[in-house]
């Protein structure tokens, strides 16, 4: 028989380290994942052949968002399930499962390749809608969760707590951020895939050994969670919330969640030697975590307390500041864009014309390779070959066949040069170098007059920043904010906002692949693209400040009395 009630002691409970170690391990496997999505469905993604299937970096970016808003949009059903079907731990524990057979298909994607019997993508696409699924499911319940084990007596380690809980998340992100990248450079896909999904098993396994150290908040059923989510205070807070949550904070997501697909993108076009390390262009996201470990307690005992000597620093005002950080810090990624454009000719140029490798013809295999990598469609290549390949091929002795082969590479390869923009885009020279097995080592001399990704390392400062003020207070707010049986529906409501802001990204990138011209140019080129977002937050910026100074909401703590609050 699970305890319902948290115990009377003023001590940290019994059940927070298995939900901890829980959350380390989960994170380690999810972040793993999605911090090597964009660099692998742009470089490593391939048929059943193994020919590159490669995405464009707008398409990539609106799979890589898509997926980001239905992992954070399926938290709203996990939360209804919880409070009405299953309570938390029977629906982590059950849709972690799900989560799991998610992670197997990626692992599993290496095989079709390698047997010739299925291309990458479909169990690509299956693996991440069961993930996003089985993440999403679980999200609101295991911070929720972490609440019901406090009650009034030891309600004063809640925001303790919940930084460790914060904590836990970025450990498990700053390692698998450090090694998937390099399991995917030197091993493959099944090892980069695989490894998350052995971890997302153990925290499975971990979070089930704590069953009886939990306090298990039972399901309120249907009638009740329906009267309580209709009832004054179940209105209120909704109404309260919804602003917050559903306007507001999907803009802060917008921009903070392309750290994993537009920062990765830019992070390939920057001289990315810094401090005696070459860093991997999806490694670089390891910034951000260790950043977090780093900042919250300086954030908690230092910065805090002396702006608390200027002004009282409430939730909310923690908020705002946080938009305002947010703004920068993509307005530092449109300058870093800038200083790339204005220097990328002269380096895509050298690395183009090394790529020959000494003079030496590539095969046609290679220079199909190159094309695709550098976003030739299928159809486009097949007509290149039917047009300029010799109708006497197919009748000509095995030398003269492989002497028409190499002629119809070289053409290939000119028409890539010459086909490209004016200059040479250096992400298409580096796209090409991947396509002919050139590694990093190999590509770095080129980088040397580039941008240094040390100042991509200062956006994630002042984002990092902003992060602790926005995220880590939303997930403290949304639990107090809300009544105790809707706490992890409140909590899904929160994450739909991040969904949101997801989404918005998916769709102006869907947009801009679409209405690309024949040079490959979108309307928000280059660096306007960072200006529109940082622009964006800016006009969010001055709306919340209206309606933080208007904000009027009630704390609940499990088995305690409801307290006004206000800004």
């Amino acid at each position: 028989m699970y305890r319902t009630t948290p115990d009377v002691q003023s001590t940290m409970p019994s059940g927070v380290p298995y939900i901890i170690g829980n959350e380390l391990a989960e994170r380690f496997s999810f972040y793993g994942m999605k911090g090597i999505l964009t660099v692998f469905m742009t470089k490593y993604l391939v048929d059943a052949a193994g020919q590159p299937d490669y995405l464009s970096d707008e398409n990539a970016k609106v799979v890589y968002h898509l997926f980001t808003a239905g992992a954070y949009f399926f938290p709203l059903i996990g939360a209804i399930i919880a409070d009405v079907l299953w309570g938390k731990y029977k629906t982590i524990l059950w849709i972690s499962l799900m989560y799991c057979v998610g992670h197997a298909c990626l692992a599993l994607m290496d095989l079709g390749p390698i047997t010739g019997a299925w291309d990458m993508t479909p169990f690509l696409f299956s693996g991440l809608i069961l993930i996003a699924i089985g993440a999403g499911g679980i999200k609101p319940c295991v911070s929720a969760h972490v609440g019901d084990q406090f009650g009034s007596d030891n309600k004063h380690l809640l925001t303790q707590i919940f930084n460790w809980f914060y904590f836990a998340i970025n450990l498990g992100a700053a390692v698998s951020s450090i090694l998937t990248p390099i399991f995917l450079a030197t091993v493959g896909p099944w090892l980069a895939f695989g490894l998350p999904g052995m971890l997302m098993a153990i925290a499975t396994f971990m979070f089930w050994l704590g069953r009886h150290s939990f306090v298990h908040v039972p399901p309120s059923g249907l009638n009740n969670f329906l009267a309580e989510t209709f009832s004054s205070d179940g209105r209120r807070a909704l109404r309260n919330l919804s602003p917050l949550f559903l306007l507001f904070v999907p803009v802060f997501w917008a921009i903070f969640d392309q750290t994993g697909s537009a920062w990765v993108l830019q992070a390939e076009s920057m001289n990315r030697q810094f401090f005696g390390v070459t860093w991997l262009e999806s490694q670089v996201q390891a910034v951000n975590p260790i950043l977090i470990l780093l900042l919250i307690p300086i954030f908690a005992f230092l910065v805090y307390p002396a702006m608390n000597r200027v002004f009282n620093v409430t939730p909310l005002r923690k908020i705002g500041i946080g938009f305002v950080l947010t703004a920068f810090a993509f307005s530092i990624s449109a300058l870093i864009e800038t200083s790339i454009n204005h220097r990328e000719s002269g380096p895509a140029i050298e690395l183009w014309e090394a790529l020959p490798d000494n003079g030496q013809p590539k095969s046609l295999e290679l220079c199909v390779q190159t094309a695709r990598a550098c976003g030739w469609t299928s159809e486009q290549i097949r007509h290149f070959e039917q047009t300029n390949m010799s109708s006497s091929l197919a009748s000509t002795s095995a030398e003269r066949a492989t002497f028409l082969n190499k002629q119809l590479a070289a053409k290939l390869w000119i028409a890539l040069k010459s086909s490209s923009d004016h200059p040479v885009k250096l992400r298409d020279s580096v796209k090409a170098a991947h396509a002919i097995n050139w590694n990093y080592d190999k590509i770095n001399p080129f980088m040397d007059t580039m941008p240094s990704i040390g100042w991509q390392f200062l956006a994630y400062l002042v984002l990092t920043s902003a992060e602790i003020s926005v995220s880590i207070v939303c997930l403290e707010f949304a639990y107090t904010q809300s009544p105790p049986r809707m706490k992890s529906f409140i909590m899904g409501v929160y994450f739909l906002g991040v969904s949101l802001g997801n989404a918005v990204v998916a769709l102006v990138n869907l947009a801009l692949a679409a209405t690309k011209d024949d040079q490959g140019n979108t309307a928000l080129q280059g660096a306007n693209y960072y200006w529109a977002f940082a622009a964006l937050m800016a006009i969010t910026t001055v709306g919340y400040v209206y309606f933080a100074k208007r904000y009027k909401g009630e704390t609940f703590i499990q088995g305690e009395e409801s307290l006004p609050i206000t800004d």
